[in-house]
């Protein structure tokens, strides 16, 4: 049961006048506290095509960014449209810029896929193609992530592991050890990952 106020966004619309195509709207994006955004809708008016309408965004302290359409005039084409972008978060995280549909469904690319809903490391340019910026964070967010990721390349470090993939884990870094080397550091508040990204809980003080 969603205990979220927010609402789901609602799916994309879908027009099709062609022989042997196919059109599908954008799936509507998760709520938080602000509504999830709408799908982007697709049209398809070609033969042997297919247009697929991007997904909404995720909403926060506010609304989701909407899918962007896809609009099909041509025979044989595949055409989808990019998702929204994320709202801000009730942590304070910034909203994570909509990805490129060709990025995170159909590229070659394993190391693209893996960190395809990650937010990037401080001061390194978003370089997935059709993948739009993200929102800055609050000055607490920043404090607590640079944190994490310290102790991340600590546990990379006395492991022999190269630490230049320790920000992009979500699996070598157990979860337990992180949130109970913040509980030894004495900080109210612990991790998790929360739809591929971290998220801080502040905990009752004793």
């Amino acid at each position: 049961m969603n205990s979220n106020p927010g609402s789901g966004g609602h799916g994309g619309n879908a027009f099709v006048d062609g022989e042997n195509s196919t059109a599908e709207g954008g799936r509507g994006g998760d709520a938080v506290l602000g509504d999830g955004g709408p799908g982007g809708n697709a049209t398809v008016q070609g033969n042997n095509s297919r247009g697929l309408g991007g997904p909404g965004g995720r909403g926060g302290i506010g609304l989701g960014g909407p899918g962007g359409n896809a609009h099909v005039t041509c025979d044989d084409v595949f055409l989808a449209g990019g998702q929204g972008g994320e709202a801000r978060q009730p942590d304070g995280r910034g909203g994570r810029g909509g990805r490129s549909h060709v990025v995170f469904d159909f590229g070659d690319d394993g190391a693209a896929k893996k960190r395809r809903h990650i937010r990037w490391p401080y001061y390194e340019p978003v370089t997935e193609i059709g993948r739009g910026g993200d929102s800055a964070d609050t000055p607490q967010y920043k404090a607590r992530r640079i944190i994490v990721e310290h102790l991340k390349i600590q546990y990379f470090v006395e492991r022999g592991l190269p630490t230049k993939d320790a920000w992009w884990d979500r699996e070598i870094v157990p979860l337990e050890w992180i949130n109970s080397e913040l509980e030894y550091a004495g900080h109210c508040w612990r991790l998790l990952v929360v739809d591929d990204e971290y998220e801080f809980r502040d905990m009752p003080r004793p």
